[in-house]
């Protein structure tokens, strides 16, 4: 079979557009879909509770390598037809660049996704309120002092209440199917294990008291924890398109440069429409 996608980026159909969640014995998965991006969460429903640990220092190594059997990937979209190739542009797993095109249909409440060679993959059902305002920030970090290259990308995404934040690890990693596999093969240490570990994709919602609070995170110690407020997303707009904010990360300066790239609806510093 033949499929011709266009070059470029495109614009969503309107129906893919919300917040959506996918059950399955194994994995919980989380995918929230602006009109030119998308972020996608999926977590095995095996991980254990690690909220109440503070950060990878806290973690053993045979419980830094659950981690690495996470997924998550997030980028820009391609659409012909009922087909949508979810770009990889920022992976969790080192399959960066690799085609993830589906074939999707609407339908009351949710979508079926399938395969180009029509095996049904996944039901997705759309989240309570995942209607209104759309916000769509990409950012890029530059290390203060290293070199002036791009040290690494992310978003920050909402549609209604629903927020997705994506920043991916700092470094590049080789291919292959897994974190895991990976880390089995090259025979990580623990410090480059935590380095390729590093990447945030955490999706959640915003409360009436104008906090965003992580629901699910690949770094689990921040959920049910607020990650930002209304005056904090404010800030971040008044940045967009202009100077860089500057951010402390490991106890590294960085520049980041946030970019505006859609805000509908009425959107007022993160506020639901």
């Amino acid at each position: 079979m033949s499929l011709k996608l266009p070059a470029n980026n495109t614009d969503v159909p309107a129906a893919y557009v919300g917040a959506w969640r996918k059950q399955t014995p194994d994995t919980r998965s989380l995918w929230l879909q602006t009109t030119r991006l998308h972020a996608m969460v999926d977590i095995p429903a095996s991980r254990p509770d690690f909220s109440a640990r503070r950060g990878f220092a806290d973690l053993s190594d045979d419980e830094l390598m659950i981690l690495a059997h996470q997924g998550g990937v997030a980028g820009a979209c391609i659409a012909a037809g009922d087909v949508l190739h979810r770009r990889r542009q920022v992976d969790y797993s080192p399959q960066r660049g690799q085609p993830f095109l589906r074939r999707l249909r609407v339908e009351e409440g949710g979508l079926r996704e399938f395969c180009l060679d029509g095996r049904e993959t996944a039901r997705w059902e759309r989240l309570a309120g995942a209607e209104g305002g759309v916000l769509a920030l990409r950012f890029h970090d530059v290390q203060v002092g290293g070199g002036g290259g791009d040290e690494c990308r992310g978003y920050l995404l909402r549609v209604g209440p629903y927020f997705a934040y994506v920043r991916d690890r700092y470094g590049t990693t080789q291919r292959a199917e897994s974190l895991a596999l990976l880390a089995e093969l090259k025979g990580f240490t623990r410090e480059q294990l935590i380095a390729v570990l590093d990447f945030d994709l955490s999706f959640g919602r915003r409360d009436e008291a104008g906090r965003w609070i992580i629901e699910l995170s690949t770094l689990p110690w921040r959920e049910g924890r607020p990650f930002l407020d209304d005056a904090q997303v404010a800030r971040i707009l008044a940045f967009a398109d202009r100077g860089p904010e500057k951010i402390q990360r490991g106890g590294r300066l960085f520049l980041r440069y946030w970019k505006l790239d859609e805000c509908s609806n009425g959107q007022d510093g993160g506020k639901a429409a």
